[in-house]
């Protein structure tokens, strides 16, 4: 989590326009009903919870009790945080370690395999779990949650993801089940894969327009705020932002290399049909996203903050993500 970050605040105002992806595919001809998902057998509901940032978290079950994880589309592979778990006596060492890009936490972390774990009462079998540094004991003070460990795209992957907010239920759908009838009249966006790397494959992206410009975005669940690179220099305003840093930096005699982070709040983005009148960024700069081929290339990071706390549905298997539509005046919930 950042905590630092310059105090310059303005706003990115963008006109509202389509982006590329905006056409919505009339290919859902079949849906099925709410109440089919819940009398069907293979489709697994749990509860969720959220923390204080607002990311969602479900329960797993293992041999010694149930442990909080936290629903994160951002992560290619399941993940423990050290001291969370007696891993030794749960566990199987592997000699494995898996290349792990986060934005606060990147490199080479070791693998151990789990068994017996199960989602909603169903045994999802074994899972290879990253072991990451030892969460922030200040931030599960802020959570109020004990959390474990995060759920990546490995076992997401396996589902369509329909996330209940108004019933705070979330949904893991086999990808043989056609879109809910209550999703058929959200606000869809497309997505794709990395087009620059292979070695991300399972996460998925989506095109966010700022103004006139643009820009790949990472579907990501497990972090609480949305990351504007520095790289979007094509955004005019981003840049004069860079250099007024930059010069008041270098005035106040500073050394070293220059690594600014500032909040800025973008009014009327838009992604496909879904259109936010005014979300926070932080905008930063993180290297690390190289590796999957952004060296120099604008991206951006769409946190959980997105959803609006609102209900959502995400079919991996097609690319597409449904937005819950906001409720008007006078609906009832």
């Amino acid at each position: 989590m950042l905590r630092k970050y310059a105090k310059t605040t303005f706003v990115l105002t963008g006109t509202v326009l389509l982006s590329a992806c905006a056409t919505h595919k009339a290919y859902y001809r079949k849906s099925i009903s709410q109440d089919r998902l819940e009398k069907a057998e293979d489709v697994l509901k749990t509860k969720l919870r959220y923390t204080k940032t607002g990311l969602i978290v479900i329960p797993l079950e293992f041999d010694f009790g149930y442990q909080n994880f936290i629903i994160d589309t951002g992560a290619t592979r399941s993940a423990i945080f050290k001291g969370k778990v007696d891993i030794h006596s749960v566990a199987e060492q592997t000699t494995e370690t898996a290349n792990v890009f986060g934005l606060t936490q990147s490199g080479l972390f070791p693998i151990t395999e789990i068994s017996g774990i199960k989602l909603a009462d169903y045994n999802i079998g074994t899972l290879k779990f990253a072991i990451l540094p030892r969460r922030d004991e200040e931030i599960d003070k802020l959570d109020n949650l004990d959390i474990a460990g995060i759920i990546g795209m490995d076992l997401l992957g396996r589902y369509n993801l329909f996330v209940d907010t108004n019933d705070d239920t979330v949904y893991f759908i086999p990808p043989k089940y056609p879109l809910p009838n209550t999703v058929s009249a959200w606000t869809p966006v497309d997505l794709y894969h990395n087009p620059y790397s292979k070695l991300d494959k399972d996460l998925h992206f989506f095109d966010i327009r700022v103004g006139a410009h643009l820009m790949p975005a990472i579907l990501d669940t497990g972090i609480e705020f949305n990351v504007i690179s520095w790289n979007a220099t094509i955004v005019p305003e981003l840049r004069r932002l860079r250099r007024r840093l930059q010069e008041d930096w270098e005035f106040q005699g500073a050394i070293g290399n220059f690594e600014p982070t500032a909040k800025v709040n973008v009014v009327n983005m838009k992604a496909g049909l879904k259109r936010w009148e005014k979300s926070e960024f932080i905008v930063m700069t993180f290297d690390h996203m190289n590796a999957i081929g952004f060296k120099d290339r604008a991206l951006v990071i769409g946190g959980i903050g997105l959803f609006e706390k609102r209900s959502f549905y995400l079919n991996f298997h097609d690319n597409r993500l449904w937005f819950e539509r906001p409720q008007k005046a006078g609906d009832v919930k």
